[in-house]
């Protein structure tokens, strides 16, 4: 077996790497076809198949359709200012009329008067 000589092997690599960037060069132009080739396949699979399509496309606007309805309560409550003069003179009104209890994010308190009594109320202000 031969050897390659100095010159060869200048020459071999000057050939793999010409090779190499031509291929880099035409790799998006395959990726393009490639992609063309899946859509116009996608397509005809959905136009095949109408009971699929209409599913998947009854799913993707329900899907589209609650988030943007999350999304539209989600600004409104929590992401914007409320629309008032003065937002920092809000304050949180609560009343106590018994033992504290929290439920599910909401606090209060509850009170069983005995036979005969009324409950009282105590209204507490805290600032937000």
């Amino acid at each position: 077996m031969d050897k390659l000589d100095w010159h060869h092997k200048i020459d071999l690599l000057w050939r793999s790497t010409s090779a190499f960037w031509d291929a880099l060069w035409l790799q998006p132009q395959r990726l393009e076809d490639e992609m063309f080739q899946d859509l116009r396949y996608g397509a005809r699979m959905l136009f095949k198949h109408k009971g699929f399509t209409l599913v998947a496309v009854l799913s993707l606007a329900l899907g589209i359709g609650a988030n943007t309805a999350l999304f539209s309560v989600v600004d409104a409550v929590l992401l914007r200012t409320l629309p008032v003069a003065e937002p920092e003179r809000l304050a949180l009104f609560e009343w106590q009329a018994g033992r504290p209890f929290r439920t599910n994010g909401v606090s209060g308190t509850s009170f069983v008067p005995a036979s005969g009594h009324r409950g009282t109320f105590d209204v507490s202000l805290r600032r937000l």
